[in-house]
């Protein structure tokens, strides 16, 4: 368009009652925007709606398609949502769908999905608390908001398989789970050699309910701004059921023992039958307890070569 390669044929029905009605429509909106731009809901809820519009009439016009663009504009935006829904679940930022299936995300690649500091104000705990008070009742400590509302949403990456709730990977998930639990226990101060206790795993569910909430409560504040008040309550019921209530699901912590060691299990609990329950921290304990060896095994040989050099001079 910039280049001024895009034509377009414009004709409009002149002499009918319909496109001079419109033409009055049209002014009265345009007047109610430019009187009012802060407090109008006619406005533009953000460049993405305007370019979405302007590309949608452009189209039209060149067409030769004079019908109301409200149905077509409400089509491209939910197709535009969905498209974008994957990666707002996953890290809670816009971001390109080139990157839905790495295992990392660069920051340098996403944008915020929510903005405001009246939208982020609703994703603290003591917000979110007020519908789930069992968060409260199972971890009671006094620090208990501070220390979940320090976790910021934009660090927590739920991984790729979440961006595919279909084919979701079993080894994907039970490594966020994994990697969630080291920071609960980074969180609550665990030191390595204390025991980890079934209090441990009932906190660490608490937070990783309140972190998917949280993230649930972040799509929902992005739709309603990307689509409006209106258009929101229609797909919200049908966006729940068919992304956000599997993905929920997925991120529920299976509870059964683990298979190698008496800690409890770190996998969905949709993961397949034919997995092994598996707490995700025996492998971590043998690489640490491995690389402690090798270090051992470098001082001692440091030492002897040192006191070898000593005798033979």
């Amino acid at each position: 368009m910039y280049s001024g390669k895009v034509n377009i044929n414009c004709s409009p029905p002149l002499g009918t009652d319909g496109y001079y009605s419109s033409l009055r429509h049209a002014k009265q909106l345009v007047q109610k925007v430019i009187v009012s731009q802060t407090d109008s809901p006619t406005a533009y809820r953000s460049g993405d709606s305007f370019h979405d519009c302007i590309r949608l009439v452009l189209a039209k016009v060149s067409t030769l398609d004079w019908t109301t663009v409200d149905n077509t504009l409400q089509q491209l935006q939910i197709k535009n949502l969905l498209r974008r829904l994957p990666g707002v679940i996953r890290t809670g930022c816009l971001m390109s769908a080139d990157f839905y299936t790495k295992d990392s995300v660069p920051k340098c690649v996403v944008q915020p999905a929510v903005s405001s500091e009246k939208e982020n104000a609703l994703l603290r705990f003591e917000v979110l608390v007020e519908d789930h008070p069992k968060w409260l009742q199972c971890w009671p400590d006094a620090g208990t908001e501070s220390a979940f509302d320090s976790i910021e949403d934009t660090s927590i990456d739920f991984g790729p398989s979440v961006c595919d709730l279909d084919g979701a990977s079993d080894e994907g998930i039970h490594f966020v789970l994994v990697e969630l639990f080291q920071r609960y226990l980074h969180l609550s101060f665990k030191d390595a050699t204390e025991k980890i206790t079934a209090d441990d795993f009932a906190h660490f569910d608490i937070l990783l309910s309140f972190l998917v909430h949280r993230r649930k409560h972040k799509v929902a504040l992005w739709m309603k701004e990307y689509l409006g008040p209106d258009q929101f309550v229609d797909a919200w019921n049908e966006i729940e059921q068919s992304y956000l209530a599997p993905f929920e699901a997925l991120l529920q912590r299976c509870t059964h023992q683990c298979a190698k060691c008496q800690l409890q299990c770190m996998r969905s609990t949709l993961h397949a039958s034919d997995k092994e329950h598996d707490c995700g921290l025996a492998t971590k304990a043998n690489a640490s307890v491995e690389r402690e060896i090798t270090h051992a095994v470098a001082c001692v040989a440091f030492r002897l070569l040192q006191t070898a050099r000593s005798t033979v001079s």
